[in-house]
């Protein structure tokens, strides 16, 4: 919003409140979890209010950091920050076993933006590949946890425009308006009747 103030939505109550809070730049980028908000600022600042796994504040507070922070995405229990030099940290409650993934990891593609799920975080690259870590849903229903970052570069387009993340499934939208469907679809996330197999994306 202008002026650096945010609207929010405070205990699940639909009554919008406005924020005053100096962020002393621009506000560049917003994610939301279970109970807590992020701010990105233009110049490479991160704030945290809520309550997550290592963190409580009624307020905004700076999330310290030794760079430039370059994107921030948000998961239902963990957020994550990337900085300029592609370097990852995660925050809060990634899963349930993940050793690997809990640690900061340095990406070495260049990356084009992040979504987050439940527990699964997916990176876009510049070269339109996916870089797949967390918990991710195979097509009989269980969960399979990555001990490691994956690269998945077949895929149906080398257009994508955007991606989103569901709890155990993802959609990728095309620069020809396609849409991709993958993951869990035991409720029919991805209007189809099939359950759908991890990593490989079907037409919808």
């Amino acid at each position: 919003m202008s002026e650096n103030k945010i609207a929010c939505v405070e205990s699940g109550e639909f009554e919008k409140r406005i924020v005053n809070f100096d962020f002393h730049h621009k506000i560049r980028q917003v994610a939301s979890g279970i109970g807590y908000c992020l701010i990105l600022t233009e110049n490479g600042e991160v704030y945290f209010k809520g309550k997550l796994k290592g963190y409580d504040s009624q307020d905004f507070i700076k999330i310290e950091t030794n760079s430039f922070i370059a994107f921030i995405a948000s998961g239902e229990f963990f957020f994550l920050l990337m900085d300029q030099f592609n370097q990852l940290y995660i925050y809060g409650d990634f899963g349930k076993t993940y050793s690997k993934l809990t640690e900061s990891v340095k990406i070495e593609d260049e990356i084009k933006f992040i979504s987050c799920g439940a527990d699964i975080v997916v990176f876009v690259t510049q070269n339109n590949e996916l870089i797949i870590g967390g918990c991710v849903q195979a097509f009989d229903g269980f969960a399979e946890t990555l001990n490691d970052f994956i690269k998945i570069d077949k895929l149906p387009t080398k257009q994508i425009k955007d991606l989103q993340c569901g709890y155990y499934h993802t959609i990728i939208l095309d620069d020809n308006g396609n849409v991709f469907g993958s993951g869990e679809n035991t409720r029919g996330q991805l209007a189809t009747k099939y359950f759908l197999c991890k990593f490989s994306y079907f037409f919808l």
